[in-house]
């Protein structure tokens, strides 16, 4: 349980709503092609993430333990180094470094959702990923009573 809190703390707010919003939306086996969800990320910068998200990639171990949390992992197709909890994180494809993560083999996964976090990526890496366009959402991690306040009440709507 504290494994978890630390997660969603360290996670963020913003993305425990946009991973619940994706969630609670219809089952992806019975989605079709859906309108966008579009939405601004902790970062200030506007994202359009199409529907349904069926692939999502982690960039950082925080994002791999929340997503874990929040129950995406079946949708979660590639992580960074030191992805390991979970221990089922580590079987995910690992796509290198937060700081320097292999961009081609990012690419090849063809992720409908890129998480990133504005405390360990670059900024020019969710830059070009959005160039080649992908959606990639950015958490801007605050103070954990912060975000652990934030969070709690963000996933009691999950």
């Amino acid at each position: 349980m504290l494994r978890w809190l630390r997660s969603i703390a360290i996670g963020s707010a913003g993305l425990a709503a946009v991973v619940g919003a994706l969630l609670c939306a219809t089952p992806v086996a019975a989605q079709s092609s859906a309108a966008p969800l579009e939405t601004t990320d902790e970062t200030g910068r506007h994202v359009v993430i199409p529907q349904p998200v069926r692939r999502i990639v982690s960039l950082a171990p925080s994002i791999t333990e929340t997503l874990y949390a929040l129950g995406a992992q079946d949708r979660l197709v590639g992580v960074t180094d030191y992805s390991d909890y979970p221990p089922e994180a580590k079987r995910k494809t690992n796509i290198g470094g937060s700081i320097n993560p292999n961009l081609e083999q990012l690419v090849a996964l063809k992720p409908d959702l890129i998480v990133a976090t504005r405390a360990l990526n670059r900024r020019e890496t969710v830059d070009a990923l959005a160039r080649l366009g992908f959606a990639v959402y950015a958490t801007d991690e605050r103070t954990v009573e912060g975000v652990a306040t934030a969070a709690t009440g963000s996933a009691g709507g999950l």
